[in-house]
């Protein structure tokens, strides 16, 4: 479970309710001081980013698949 986020001025932040809901199979990135994001546009302000705990054993497994489809690779150093 992840706090309710809902579209605020072109960004996502966390739903003031402080409901909760399930991630599904989306990855959400937030502000983590909204105020300082959204009124003084500080670009030292750090995210979160919730993600379902599978997109992090199988990441590695959809990548190679995708640059098996698209015939890109996953490093440039392999081009060296």
């Amino acid at each position: 479970m992840v706090p309710t986020i809902r579209p605020r001025n072109f960004f996502f932040a966390v739903a003031e309710d402080g409901a909760t809901e399930p991630i599904g199979q989306r990855i959400v990135e937030i502000p983590e001081t909204l105020r300082n994001f959204e009124f003084f546009r500080d670009d030292r302000v750090k995210f979160i980013a919730y993600m379902p705990p599978s997109s992090i054993t199988d990441g590695p497994a959809r990548a190679a698949l995708k640059n098996k489809e698209t015939g890109l690779s996953l490093s440039a150093s392999e081009h060296l």
